[in-house]
């Protein structure tokens, strides 16, 4: 497991395919209630774990929260159908800086 040593915590990484950085933190001294204008939720349509239609029950708990469910995916649509999840996320991430 690859770690990198950041104010005395081991912090887990994964390198994956190409083009600039992206992180996702979880756990980073926040709270649920700074998520609610930038939450997303994607779907593989034939997720057998998480199906859209669970993950659309979670929605109306987050104002302003979006499920995008990807097609020819199951529980992993960002490994599954990378440039589709990718752009997903591009355009999800634009509006988030307005």
């Amino acid at each position: 497991m690859a770690t990198v040593q950041s104010a005395g915590a081991a912090i887990y990484y994964e390198t994956s395919g190409e083009g600039p950085a992206l992180l996702f933190a979880h756990g980073a001294g926040g709270n649920a209630a700074i998520w609610f204008q930038q939450t997303a939720h994607f779907a593989g349509r034939e997720d057998p774990l998480f199906p859209p239609s669970l993950l659309a029950s979670y929605v109306p708990h987050f104002p302003n929260a979006r499920i995008t469910v990807v097609d020819d995916a199951g529980h992993s649509p960002y490994y599954e159908q990378p440039e589709v999840f990718n752009a997903l996320l591009d355009e999800f991430l634009d509006g988030q800086r307005g």
